[in-house]
């Protein structure tokens, strides 16, 4: 690996360095950001220079077999740096006594408040917190250390592009702010395995854009341009995922490996029928049924432009407390995939079983129940920002979101504005109206943008669905195989980044896709 790259990159003699980042210390992460990098230092001919977390050995190791020999790595901090940095976070917020008003704390331009906050549900598994705890304070702490050693870096440091893929969380999410301050370029990559993407920031104003939002302009030139195509595709790709094949699931949804932690789902019912749940939960057949989705409620916490909710756990709380009153639709809430993955403290099912104890119209839908026949039952889907609000107007069901999407706009679904527009959507959920062609045509567009045109091949990630599960010597070998086959020039994910770079596009797209 180290001798493949070295060739690459032994005419790049230029001062200025791109700065390829490494903050989850995961060998698929490693092996696109390094990728990724080194193939942009070709393209531009400038020097990588890796950023790594402090006594991160492994991550280190593959970072200079990529031939990246200058690596900065996130202190840790000594005794007297983080006395110093906890004695500025408590200044800071010794007057913050609910998280409130701790998301509106700012720092030289930094959402301090808000990256603590979404930092301290990820790392406790608890989905919604009133009060400041003392671990925020450390946070805070941590954050300013951070934020502190990063100014060093950028200071002394000519970077104009930053590679990195999550944007959330602490370092992530600092790192990825003071670079678009520092007016770099950020390439995000997103997608796993050998099907990627790349989403470029380079104005501060976009950082609350997601990274899955595409521009308008791409999605109104496919819906224009490539209808038939799309019909095509679209169609195979819902059947599969309706069915469950794990293959076709959306970038973070159910992982292959994962089925361990799903033992009721070994046996799905895949055939049901709206009498057979009416039945189940004792409700009448005459009465519409409205399913609710569920999303991970310690992720994607500020990742959007606006939410109507302070948070994902808030949501489901206050939307299972509207819909307690509307009794002439029968509910069904189904529970987020992350909620088992990753065994957070709190759960959709606990609180839909704390409500359905007295509403009788509010019931769990059944782990053992498959979604394949979902669309033909309902009346109506609700979501936050899920999955959801692509995948069941592409089959026809009116949908709900709440707050902003990757798709918000585009044409597919009803987006309240204020709680007060969402509670009347709720209420008249079963009376929605059908989805005209066009409307199902445009969620089609999106999941063509979503599954296919953004999932660009790189043969370098080839055969890694399950890369975490790759021993370390078995996961060499096959990179060594293939970079022995392997040129950088006809790589289809490195034709198109370059590409992408020359227009200036938002993403890396599949162009020999738009070819006729």
């Amino acid at each position: 690996n180290y001798y493949f790259w070295k060739k690459i990159i032994k005419e790049n003699k230029e001062k200025e360095n791109i700065l390829v980042t490494n903050l989850v210390s995961t060998k698929e992460y490693t092996l696109h950001e390094c990728t990724i990098g080194l193939m942009l230092s070709n393209i531009l001919k400038k020097n990588p220079v890796g950023l790594i977390k402090s006594h991160d050995f492994m991550s280190e190791i593959f970072m200079r077999s990529f031939g990246i020999d200058k690596i900065y790595s996130i202190p840790e901090g000594n005794i007297y740096s983080n006395l110093k940095f906890f004695f500025k976070s408590i200044s800071l917020m010794c007057k913050i006594k609910k998280t409130d008003d701790l998301l509106n704390l700012k720092y030289e331009e930094i959402d301090v408040g808000k990256i603590i906050y979404n930092h301290a549900i990820r790392f406790s598994g608890i989905g919604s917190i009133k009060f400041v705890t003392p671990k925020m304070f450390y946070f805070l702490s941590q954050t300013l250390l951070v934020l502190d050693h990063l100014k060093y870096i950028f200071k002394n440091n000519s970077f104009k592009e930053v590679i990195q893929a999550e944007n959330q969380f602490i370092p992530a999410n600092i790192v990825f702010e003071e670079a678009i301050i520092n007016n770099c370029n950020v390439f995000a990559r997103i997608g796993l395995s050998n099907k990627i993407s790349v989403r470029f920031y380079k104005n501060i104003k976009n950082k609350y854009i997601n990274r899955y939002r595409f521009s308008g302009e791409l999605f109104n030139s496919i819906y224009k341009n490539n209808k038939i195509k799309i019909l095509d595709k679209t169609k195979e790709i819902m059947k599969r995922r309706f069915l469950g094949n794990l293959a076709y699931q959306v970038d973070h949804g159910l992982e292959e490996g994962m089925d361990h932690k799903f033992k009721i789902q070994t046996d799905l019912i895949k055939d049901y029928t709206k009498n057979d749940l009416c039945k189940k939960y004792n409700w009448s057949p005459e009465k519409p049924i409205v399913i609710i989705f569920s999303i991970d409620l310690t992720d994607g916490i500020f990742t959007d432009r606006w939410r109507m909710y302070k948070d994902n756990l808030t949501w489901i709380q206050q939307t299972l407390k509207i819909i307690k009153n509307i009794d002439h639709i029968n509910w069904l809430i189904k529970s987020h995939p992350n909620d088992v993955k990753l065994n957070v403290f709190t759960t959709t099912e606990k609180e839909v079983s704390e409500i359905s104890k007295t509403a009788k119209n509010i019931n769990l839908f059944p782990r053992n129940f498959g979604n394949n026949p979902l669309p033909k039952i309902i009346s109506a889907a609700v979501t936050a920002n899920g999955s959801v609000g692509f995948e069941y107007p592409s089959l026809g069901v009116p949908t709900i979101t709440c707050g902003d999407s990757i798709y918000a706009g585009r044409g597919f679904n009803h987006e309240p504005s204020s709680e007060a527009e969402y509670i009347n959507l709720l209420k008249n959920a079963d009376t929605l109206p059908p989805l005209s062609d066009e409307e199902i045509n445009k969620a089609k567009t999106f999941i063509y943008i979503y599954s296919v045109l953004t999932k660009v091949n790189t043969s370098l990630g080839e055969g890694l669905q399950k890369i975490e599960n790759i021993k370390d010597i078995d996961f060499w070998k096959n990179l060594e195989t293939r970079l022995e086959n392997y040129e950088l020039e006809k790589d289809t994910f490195y034709k198109n980044f370059k590409i992408q770079l020359e227009k200036s596009d938002r993403h890396t797209i599949n162009y020999d896709l738009l070819k006729n």
